[in-house]
């Protein structure tokens, strides 16, 4: 299959998906949209997911914004992170995650970052904490 600029990679041994765009036109979209579908679809209730869009200059195009909302992943729980280069137009990548993502999937909590390297702590963090907070069933 053709990747069109995005690349999916797993880390932590697959508790970690990051999505890595390198190309943002309408294909490459849709080839994103496809991959977290079709992840999320087999770990609905374990969403742990990195969206590195670092190397491109994204904007929020009346297309991705469609996308988003045709891509909205039911679940229960999770986080996301999105990685963005430090410009203008990552500021309004930011509000549109910050103001219209977030209600999409008001169970997942959402973070922006500039740098992948603190996306990838703040996600180990988190579900590190997961892992605290579940209890260890007794033994009989």
């Amino acid at each position: 299959m053709d990747n069109q600029g995005v690349f999916v990679e797993w880390l932590d041994d697959g508790a970690i998906v990051v999505f890595r765009a390198e190309a943002d036109d309408n294909e490459a979209v849709d080839t994103w949209a496809d991959f977290i579908t079709a992840i999320a679809a087999e770990r609905p209730n374990d969403i742990a997911f990195i969206h590195d869009f670092s190397s491109i200059s994204p904007t929020v195009t009346p297309y991705i914004r469609q996308k988003v909302k045709e891509i909205n992943v039911e679940s229960n729980q999770g986080y996301v992170a999105v990685v963005l280069s430090r410009s203008v137009l990552s500021m309004m990548v930011r509000f549109f995650v910050n103001n219209e993502v977030v209600h999409l999937q008001p169970d997942v909590e959402h973070r922006i970052f500039f740098d992948r390297d603190e996306a990838i702590e703040w996600m180990r963090h988190k579900l590190g904490e997961e892992v605290e907070e579940t209890p260890i069933p007794a033994i009989e």
